[in-house]
């Protein structure tokens, strides 16, 4: 585990051969936490980019440390949980990188719910979009009493961004699967145009994003009408 006492460098992740810049280090930054935490080889390349000088920790000393202190262990485990929450939001819009998601806003809410609980009702107002860190949820639509699983979301992914981005009620309902339980990391709208502002193309990539499924719920009501016609 590193902290950064002097210096800069940068964190770097390699996917199909290409390989992206995703974060910029700097003093009192921290490292290294994710792989000791859950004994997996490292996740990112880290290089520095001046000349750096860190405090470093072996795993023995790092998981004593842990082990020994509940505060920080939550703290640890509260970075952790962030940078999963902020790496999700990467993927989703490629433009915005993890320096930005810092210099916009990373704050958010860790929410827990039972298998079949209802995160939010079709026609309610958007104020709020969420990343999934455990569990499934159901997305559906209810028609005449009838519902239709329009798709199902798991750990790294992200729901609710249209209404958010298109200013209107929610379009469609979900709920915790029924497997349960579920845990939501909570963005509010202030937050997300926080960090939509820090990359100018972040908002674009969302858009797309909206687009894409607004065109995938469409298709699938499309044949589900067609079905019970027939």
């Amino acid at each position: 585990f590193y902290i950064i006492v002097k210096g800069k460098a940068e964190v770097i992740e390699t996917e199909d051969g290409e390989s992206r810049v995703v974060a910029n280090l700097t003093d009192r930054d921290s490292f290294g936490e994710i792989g000791l935490l859950n004994s997996h080889p490292r996740t990112a390349t880290v290089k520095a980019t001046e000349e750096l000088t860190v405090l470093s920790m072996n795993r023995d000393q790092f998981l004593q440390v842990v082990s020994d202190s509940d505060l920080i262990a939550d703290e640890l485990g509260y970075i952790v949980l962030k940078r999963f929450v902020e790496k999700t939001l990467v993927q989703t819009m490629p433009s915005l990188k993890m320096d930005q998601l810092v210099q916009g806003a990373t704050g958010f809410e860790l929410i827990n719910y039972e298998g079949g609980s209802v995160v939010f009702d079709e026609g309610e107002a958007a104020d709020a979009v969420f990343v999934v860190v455990s569990g499934n949820f159901e997305v559906v639509r209810i028609r005449d009493q009838e519902s239709t699983r329009l798709t199902t979301c798991g750990p790294g992914e992200l729901f609710g961004e249209i209404g958010v981005l298109q200013r209107q009620p929610r379009t469609a309902t979900v709920r915790c699967g029924s497997e349960g339980p579920g845990v939501l990391a909570k963005i509010d709208r202030e937050e997300l145009g926080k960090m939509l502002e820090a990359s100018g193309h972040a908002k674009s990539e969302l858009a797309l994003l909206v687009g894409k499924r607004l065109l995938r719920d469409i298709e699938l009501m499309s044949r589900t009408k067609g079905a019970e016609q027939s």
